[in-house]
């Protein structure tokens, strides 16, 4: 597997989907997987709480903020950036995605929730 780009999915969820209980909050992020990831969250989901949806930083895996809703990231413009600048890395060169600065573009990309 060359890499992995999840899109608001609860991969780090500790609770049941029929859970009765309300979600308590998450006390720390999902380890990252063994290649490349990164895991595209929406604080304004609507459908999944967005801190299952993320996972430790570190050298080959990240966390990208987008204001997008869980249904909406399949046609939600910053979601298309990030996936299309995945895939258009090197096989070997794995590097972190960097908001673009121009013409304004960053605003699609809300900074990042660093809190566990």
């Amino acid at each position: 597997m060359r890499q992995v780009v999840s899109l608001g999915s609860p991969f780090a969820s500790t609770q049941p989907w029929a859970s009765p209980e309300p979600r308590p909050p998450r006390r720390s992020l999902a380890r990252p997987l063994p290649v490349p990831s990164t895991a595209v969250y929406s604080r304004w989901d609507g459908v999944v709480d967005w801190r299952g949806c993320r996972q430790e930083p570190g050298p080959i895996s990240e966390n990208v903020a987008v204001r997008s809703s869980h249904l909406g990231m399949g046609h939600d413009p910053a979601v298309l950036w990030v996936v299309a600048d995945r895939l258009a890395q090197p096989r070997h060169d794995w590097q972190p995605f960097r908001r673009p600065s121009r013409f304004g573009l960053g605003a699609l990309f809300p900074p990042e929730d660093r809190a566990r």
